[in-house]
């Protein structure tokens, strides 16, 4: 057996090799029974400076009848460095054993519990020691640990590269991140139930000044993400570009989607950036988040701590009893608002702030900052449907699970529209054509049901519908008399000339047409809003009178449906 050892190892291993053999050797030629201590007397009188004891050579001899040479090298002191007792198989057991995320304080399970585990997979084996299993766990390289202990986000916190930002050369409205946060405190919403409020928040990357943001009693959504952001754009203007979470509701279509044609990023000319997955430094709102909790919102009475374990033991029970501790969500806004306040006006530590407030970095890296009219802005923040079909009975939007029709679509049948809507009105949409031209203001539909009592009366209706469509339909049926087909393509084989490209019409500019149709529509959403209260007045006499008319059919005579 071939060993690595070093000089003195080898020199240890020489001197125990002699002694047993001497001792063999003695043991054959001494002929009396003391013979152990008879060569004992002898060897420490020739090698005094190297003394044996019984214990030793009995020890020594039993070795090396076992094992021979080998079992005589003091395994003490890394001769065996850099090689391991632990074989191959065993080692892959261990480690699949070992290399779990489990949750635990260090991540994963313990080296002992391992081993154990290990031990039942290899009955028959007498495995090497723990202590050989820990030193094998200590020598798993810090990053497989991390990864495989603690889970994919430690892995990319604590070991993956990132790109370090230079904030100084970043000015005001470059770039806006937006992230959502649920807050470790219980707060009494106005229905009475208890629980924990979330925010959605947009902070300009460049000063860290939080432009705009939005409370919520429930998870947020893509309509909360829109109503934040027209807030920060009302109140700071239009940034050139976002950073945003790869969360779906920020993926959505119509809002943060360069793919879709319609959507805010595209009519609103923003880049868009997506964070990289479990990445915190990508999104340094989360930053603001943590100075949220960990300097104003941990001294609230109703904080509950980031996790179950670190939740304090007055707040240890269902928090539907805990009324009596919990802020009132209204004053727990207001709360959240000073606090946003005085983080914009405090001094910041962070890279290129140089000691200034976020409310100061924003107005110092100022270069130019976009605005739209109100007009412009109340079509950008309108959601968008994807292409719609219109079919019989107007078109069907899939996310309001509604049917909108008007008159003027009628004559649109079968081709593909956008369907524009205000999140918190839902009865009308604005329908737009394929190339972004404003068509009509489309109302809900009323849907039937098997329990209408005015049943004729909505036939009626029904019918007076179809008989108008068919008379819109005939309209533009032409009655004039045409030359024949032969006659026409005579003529107009005789009349081909070449393109003058001068007097074809130009292309409006992008801006042009959008304002032409922010317009239309919002002039149809006034004259809509003079309809709707016209029409308000006169509906309450005709349900008395159908239902009069109901009466009378169904119960009483002429003298009950007049009133008589």
């Amino acid at each position: 057996m071939r060993l690595s050892l070093t000089d003195s190892q080898r020199e240890q291993l020489d001197f125990k090799q002699m002694a047993v053999l001497d001792y063999q050797t003695f043991k054959a030629t001494y002929p009396k029974a003391d013979k152990l201590q008879a060569f004992l007397t002898q060897h420490n009188e020739n090698f005094p400076d190297k003394p044996l004891t019984k214990r030793q050579l009995n020890h020594w001899e039993r070795l090396f009848n076992r094992d021979g040479i080998a079992g005589l090298v003091d395994r003490r002191g890394g001769y065996n460095k850099g090689q391991s007792s632990i074989q191959e198989d065993e080692k892959e057991v261990f480690l699949s054993f070992w290399l779990q995320e489990k949750g635990t304080k260090s991540g994963g399970p313990s080296v002992a519990s391992c081993y154990r585990l290990t031990q039942r997979v290899f009955p028959d084996r007498q495995l090497a020691s723990v202590s050989a299993f820990e030193r094998l766990a200590r020598n798993i390289s810090y990053p497989t640990k991390v990864l495989a202990r603690e889970g994919e986000k430690a892995f990319n916190d604590k070991c993956m590269p990132y790109i370090p930002m230079d904030y100084t050369k970043l000015h005001t409205n470059q770039q806006w991140v937006a992230d959502d946060h649920v807050f470790d405190v219980l707060v009494e919403f106005p229905d009475g139930h208890v629980g924990r409020p979330w925010i959605t928040g947009w902070e300009d990357r460049s000063s860290r000044y939080i432009v705009g943001y939005l409370m919520s009693d429930h998870d947020p959504n893509a309509n909360d993400i829109l109503d934040a952001f027209a807030r920060a754009v009302s109140a700071f203007g239009i940034p050139e570009g976002v950073l945003l979470d790869n969360g779906k509701n920020y993926t959505v279509k119509d809002l943060f989607n360069r793919d879709f044609t319609m959507s805010i990023a595209n009519q609103m000319t923003l880049s868009v950036t997506n964070a990289i997955k479990y990445n915190a430094k990508a999104k340094h709102i989360e930053r603001f988040f943590n100075t949220l909790e960990y300097s104003y919102m941990i001294h609230l009475e109703s904080y509950i701590g980031a996790n179950p374990k670190r939740r304090p033991e007055r707040m240890q029970t269902v928090n539907d009893k805990l009324k009596g501790v919990a802020m009132p969500y209204a004053e727990f806004i207001k709360y959240v608002d000073h606090v946003i306040s005085i983080y914009n006006n405090s001094p910041h530590s962070g890279h290129g702030m140089s000691g200034m407030t976020p409310c100061q970095a924003y107005t110092n890296n100022v270069t130019a900052i976009r605005t739209a009219d109100p007009v412009l802005l109340s079509m950008y923040f309108k959601r968008t449907s994807k292409l719609l079909k219109v079919g019989r009975n107007g078109v069907r939007v899939p996310e309001l699970e509604q049917y909108y029709d008007a008159n003027e679509l009628f004559s649109h049948q079968g081709e593909r529209v956008y369907a524009r809507y205000n999140t918190d009105d839902v009865r009308q949409v604005y329908i737009i054509s394929e190339d972004g031209k404003f068509i009509c203001t489309a109302e809900s539909v009323d849907l039937g049901c098997l329990d209408e009592k005015l049943t004729a009366q909505n036939l009626r209706k029904l019918n007076a519908k179809k008989k108008e469509r068919r008379k819109q339909a005939r309209a533009i049926i032409p009655d004039v008399a045409v030359p024949g087909v032969q006659q026409l393509a005579i003529e107009s084989g005789l009349a081909f000339t070449k393109p003058n490209l001068k007097m074809l019409p130009t292309t409006p500019t992008a801006n042009s047409e959008q304002h032409k149709t922010a317009q239309a529509i919002q002039d149809a959403q006034e004259q809509h809003s003079v309809q709707r209260s016209k029409r308000e007045k006169p509906k309450k006499k005709d349900r008395e009178r159908e239902d009069a008319f109901y009466k009378f059919m169904t119960e009483g005579g002429l003298g009950d449906a007049i009133g008589e």
